[in-house]
């Protein structure tokens, strides 16, 4: 509810000042309901995304960016190394599709925003994206689609986030952005707690 209400919200510049408690209460959210019961790793992750939650409140402040691409990245890098923990379940075409895919997606995603990076992003966008994937290939090896949707959910919403800053505006692209990282937050996090309470 909360990531839907957030979503709502950041489509109207003038709810902005409403938006900000809402997005920055999301994170903690999560934590309260099901973080909290995970290892401590995916609670050093939450607490790296809510950074990055509060730094790209104002995603048009290139400084302020860096810091929620850098505290993202080190999102990604406490979850995959709690992921990584988990029992493989996965095997065979599914562990090749998950992993095959990934690459390609990021990688196509890089290739539509490369002509317009600029300075230090020209390194920054190739970093994330290589943090990102091979991350995410630790969740693949759990065999949960929920969570893979998860992941897809919040994929999507990143490469919304690189789109909007290096190309071109998206119409409602906050609240698109909005709803898919919460949607693929919450589902990343309840299953990574059900997944490990197996």
């Amino acid at each position: 509810m909360i990531g839907i209400l957030a979503a709502i919200l950041a489509t109207s510049p003038s709810l902005f000042s409403v938006f900000i408690p809402i997005k920055v209460a999301l994170v903690p959210v999560l934590f309260y309901a099901w973080g909290r019961h995970l290892p401590k790793v995916f609670q050093l992750g939450l607490f790296f995304a809510w950074v990055g939650d509060i730094a790209l409140l104002w995603p048009e402040r290139e400084a302020l960016f860096m810091v929620g691409m850098g505290s993202f990245t080190l999102m990604w890098v406490s979850y995959g190394v709690g992921w990584s923990r988990l029992p493989r379940t996965a095997r065979g075409i599914e562990y090749g599709l998950g992993g095959g895919n990934g690459p390609a997606f990021r990688g196509q995603h890089n290739r539509l925003l490369w002509p317009a990076l600029e300075g230090p992003f020209r390194g920054l966008v190739p970093a994330y994206a290589i943090v990102l994937v091979g991350t995410s290939w630790t969740a693949v090896r759990v065999r949960d689609v929920v969570l893979w949707l998860g992941l897809l959910s919040f994929w999507v919403s990143d490469a919304l986030i690189g789109y909007m800053k290096f190309v071109a505006p998206v119409p409602y692209g906050d609240g698109w952005v909005m709803g898919l990282y919460a949607a693929g937050h919450g589902l990343m996090i309840a299953r990574t707690q059900r997944v490990g309470a197996r």
